[in-house]
């Protein structure tokens, strides 16, 4: 929530609703009486200088209304206000709604429909707060900050309990609790374009209207690809490649998604075989209209046109739409959480863990990235038994690093594009491409709560902002990461 609370015991004091209730008060009980001293001017005068200052009041409120959930998937280390665009958006939120909250705290350690499920819990405690205060739960409007494949999960966690007859969609928990309608302009905060790489802006996106039929096809272009032929009694896959950005990557990016949807080439996507697909469409989106319809409210148009011809394709591919997708995209994230609410259950975003061959979104790059890690108080450790002639634990104690560190290695080894350059004792240097340090980081966590190893990593564009970093991750706290690109 934001700070303008205090609470005492279980009472809650809105001081703004305090100070309107206490003003109306004034001027209906005692400011009549005393205005009454000087006469029926000044009681005229404060009458309309009340009405003014009411007026004031309703006009600055009249466009506040429910109450904002901000869905941020944060990397490991991040810090409450290590974003930069939180600033903004916590304007944007007080300046359109009634209060609003983060969810989180994340849970790193976890894969991500866990962390997806632990979102909505946060967001249902943080509504039993909201009715402390408020008088039942208020219209809810969704923000999402999120990288592809959260904002995919996050879309098919909510699929499910999609409505169209109301205002919005309900989210049904494990023990039957009901997320309240929340509003159909789901909303994304972004730093695609250069001028909004450090405050964001917002992108808005009219799901009702998208997953309707009817919208106009011609606003992208789609071609078919068959890739694979399948045998008889195996599991159709429809391939959804979808490319909205830069013209001039599109071939390679086209070339890759394909190759990795038919399973002869990975082209730096996490493919399994459970990903192998049969037949493609090949969406090419232009990215300026859609960045100019995300900007407005004409972004479900182009989110319709891919949904109509999905759904005509399917019929006559598969005689139904309900075959799983898999998804391979370079577009804004705010898509791939449309997709995720769109396409029929069982179907994945297919995340990207290589070197890409272009820029995706305007983030990310192809430039390698420098990572330490170092163990906690290993030192320290060894020094203790041998101080304390305990020679056979020291030994142990040594061959228990030792084992743990070559655990940590393997693990981080088997991320996508992850070199290990040296190792020596309880450190180790890596190098990776800047697209896979999410999935760097996440090994970590990992790492950290399977072995019980203490250790702390740093990482930058060259040695010497990795070592810094890696000095930073010492002196604040030990056993995290912190990462400066």
């Amino acid at each position: 929530m934001t700070p303008k609370r205090v609470r005492l015991r279980y009472w809650v004091i809105d001081f703004r609703q305090f100070t309107f209730w206490f003003s109306a008060a004034f001027v209906a009980g005692a400011g009549p009486n005393l205005a009454a001293i000087g006469g029926v001017r000044a009681l005229v005068g404060m009458s309309l200088v009340a009405t003014v200052i009411g007026f004031g009041l309703w006009l600055h409120n009249r466009r506040k209304v429910g109450i904002g959930i901000y869905v941020h998937f944060a990397r490991p280390g991040d810090g409450p206000d290590s974003v930069a665009v939180l600033k903004s958006v916590r304007r944007l939120m007080e300046k359109h709604h009634q209060d609003w909250f983060r969810t989180g705290p994340d849970r790193f350690g976890e894969r991500l429909p866990q962390r997806v499920d632990g979102m909505f819990a946060s967001i249902r405690h943080r509504l039993d707060e909201v009715e402390s205060w408020a008088s039942g739960i208020p219209p809810l409007f969704l923000y999402v900050h999120c990288r592809h494949d959260e904002a995919f999960c996050l879309g098919q966690r909510v699929a499910p309990s999609w409505g169209l007859t109301g205002r919005g969609y309900d989210i049904h928990d494990s023990d039957g609790w009901v997320l309240p309608a929340i509003d159909c302009q789901v909303r994304a905060v972004s730093r695609y374009s250069p001028e909004s790489r450090e405050a964001g802006e917002l992108y808005r996106l009219d799901l009702a209207r998208a997953l309707t039929t009817g919208h106009r096809r011609d606003l992208v272009e789609v071609e078919s690809k068959a890739l694979i032929s399948r045998q008889d009694g195996a599991t159709n896959r429809l391939a959804i490649i979808v490319h909205a950005a830069a013209p001039e990557g599109w071939q390679a990016f086209v070339t890759g998604a394909v190759e990795a949807a038919a399973g002869r080439l990975t082209s730096g996507y996490l493919v399994d075989d459970e990903d192998l697909c049969d037949n493609a469409l090949v969406f090419s989106v232009p990215i300026s209209p859609l960045v100019a319809a995300l900007r407005g409210d004409t972004a479900a148009d182009f989110v319709g046109a891919i949904r109509d011809h999905w759904l005509h394709f399917a019929a006559q591919l598969y005689g139904t739409p309900e075959v799983p997708v898999r998804v391979f995209m370079q577009a804004p994230s705010i898509l791939a959480f449309a997709f995720g609410v769109m396409f029929p259950p069982g179907s994945r975003l297919v995340p990207w863990v290589g070197t890409p061959a272009v820029e995706s979104n305007g983030e990310g790059s192809a430039a390698e990235v420098v990572a330490i890690v170092d163990g906690d108080d290993v030192g320290v450790g060894m020094e203790r038994e041998l101080l304390s002639r305990n020679l056979t634990t020291a030994v142990e104690y040594s061959a228990q690093m030792e084992a743990d560190m070559v655990a940590l290695t393997r693990n981080l080894r088997s991320v996508a594009g992850v070199r290990l350059m040296s190792t020596g004792g309880d450190s180790a240097i890596f190098t990776l491409p800047r697209s896979s340090v999410m999935l760097f980081e996440q090994s970590l966590s990992r790492s950290r709560a399977e072995l019980g190893y203490r250790f702390s990593c740093g990482y930058g564009t060259d040695s010497r902002e990795a070592f810094v970093a890696l000095r930073a991750a010492k002196t604040t706290g030990k056993n995290v990461t912190v990462g400066w690109l």
